[in-house]
């Protein structure tokens, strides 16, 4: 009976020994094809013979990188296959070989993720950007640029308390991170200005008091953060708080650091705080600085002017404006009103014509640079007739900040009927490297 309970336990450990020759034997295959860069055929032989070696840590993550490497649409399950990989491992240790190559591979592959996720988020489709991102987190559950994209969704869908949740979680795993702080302020900021408008001023009042603190507690350390004053100095001017708001806005005025941006930005928001002289002051400022070749700030400035009743200080401004973009059909209109409001009734109506003429409306414009410093635009335009229109010309010119044209390309805007409405994403490649150009466009 021992005889045969003894050759029972000789066949079962011989199995054990095949099955982990095997699997060593298909990992030195795949290594040595991954060696010659056949990559492959390394994930053909590992996806085959995968259920065989489930519960090999160095199996699994050779097939994670091969899958990766292969079918770059594959990161999620390669990820999968990596934290199956990492389960497995176990605790290792510090100077453990495959944990540290488990660990270089998950981040090779998180990094494009939490990317993918921004940028789903950036193009709108926030559902797609959330899961995206909610899986980041699960894959690196201390990768802060995680927290932050996942952040940037729930303050887009106004869950404040969720963003300020993982925008706290960011900041715990790097307390200097400055832009998990600035979000995290701005979204204590909007929580105040949503509690204010539903009339709860006590907790509006304690709403914003949280985020001047985060604002100063880092503005203590980092006096001269010019982007966080910007935030403290805004949320102390939508509060009406005007005596602590005034001074920083000064500083920062006169600060090397200001330039036309940052002053713009300043100025809106001290527009919708209804500021309206200082925001005039500060608009008027950035369209100096940027030698009135911005038609952001003329347009804010345009805005305020008209506001404070100076129509003739906003028709100067919207003759800039129009100057730099004949066809933005807005600037038309409130030249319309402004005209008609002093008593030109003639010029009014001709505006009004130029305005209505205008077939398309600028949705947005966003400016990327390549690696080689040339520039591209995407470009979002809407049919703003009753009709569908078709096969209009575009002429796209990429601007220095001198006002030159540097290069100029013409592009067919619907190429087949697009009707009243709708929109359509139209992508310009220049091919002239430039420092921080503007783009202009007219309807040909």
């Amino acid at each position: 009976m021992k005889r045969i309970l003894l050759a029972g336990v000789l066949v079962l450990l011989s199995a054990e020994l095949g099955y982990g020759q095997t699997c060593q034997a298909y990992i030195n295959g795949s290594k040595a094809r991954i060696s010659k860069n056949k990559w492959a055929d390394a994930r053909k032989v590992l996806a085959e013979n995968l259920e065989m070696c489930t519960d090999n840590s160095e199996y699994q993550y050779l097939y994670a990188v091969a899958l990766a490497r292969v079918s770059p649409d594959s990161s999620y399950k390669a990820l999968g296959l990596l934290a199956v990989a990492d389960s497995l491992n176990g605790n290792p240790g510090a100077g453990d070989e495959l944990q540290d190559d488990i660990d270089q591979a998950k981040m090779a592959l998180w990094g494009p993720m939490v990317n993918e996720g921004v940028r789903l988020l950036s193009a709108g489709d926030v559902e797609a950007a959330e899961s995206t991102l909610r899986t980041a987190v699960e894959v690196n559950p201390t990768g802060k640029e995680g927290y932050l994209g996942l952040g940037a969704v729930h303050q887009t869908k106004k869950e404040y308390d969720l963003a300020i949740e993982s925008f706290n979680k960011a900041l715990e795993f790097d307390p200097a991170y400055k832009p998990a702080l600035l979000r995290l302020g701005q979204t204590y900021q909007f929580k105040a200005e949503e509690a204010a408008a539903a009339g709860n001023t006590n907790q509006a009042e304690r709403i914003a008091g949280e985020a001047a603190t985060v604002y100063e507690n880092y503005l203590a350390d980092n006096p001269d953060e010019i982007e966080v004053e910007i935030q403290l100095a805004g949320l102390h001017a939508s509060l009406g708080n005007m005596e602590k708001a005034e001074p920083i806005i000064r500083k920062i005025m006169d600060s090397e650091a200001a330039n036309a941006d940052v002053l713009t930005e300043f100025g809106f928001r001290l527009a919708n705080a209804q500021q309206l002289e200082l925001a005039d002051e500060v608009l008027s400022r950035a369209v100096e600085m940027s030698r009135s070749q911005n038609t952001e700030p003329l347009s804010y400035l345009a805005f305020v002017r008209i506001q404070s009743g100076d129509l003739e200080g906003a028709k100067a401004v919207l003759e800039q404006q129009i100057e730099l973009e004949p066809d933005n059909h807005e600037a038309w209109e409130y030249m319309g009103y402004v005209r008609r409001d002093l008593g030109d009734v003639e010029g009014a109506q001709e505006a009004f014509g130029y305005a209505e003429a205008i077939p398309l409306k600028l949705e947005a414009l966003r400016l990327s640079q390549r690696s080689d410093e040339t520039w591209g635009v995407e470009v979002t335009f809407s049919n703003r007739t009753e009709a569908p229109v078709q096969d209009i010309m575009v002429k796209f010119m990429l601007i220095s900040a001198d006002g030159d044209v540097i290069e100029a390309k013409e592009m067919s805007v619907a190429g087949e009927p697009l009707p009243a409405g709708e929109a359509e994403n139209v992508t310009v490649q220049f091919s002239t490297p430039a420092e921080n150009p503007r783009v202009r466009y007219d309807i040909l």
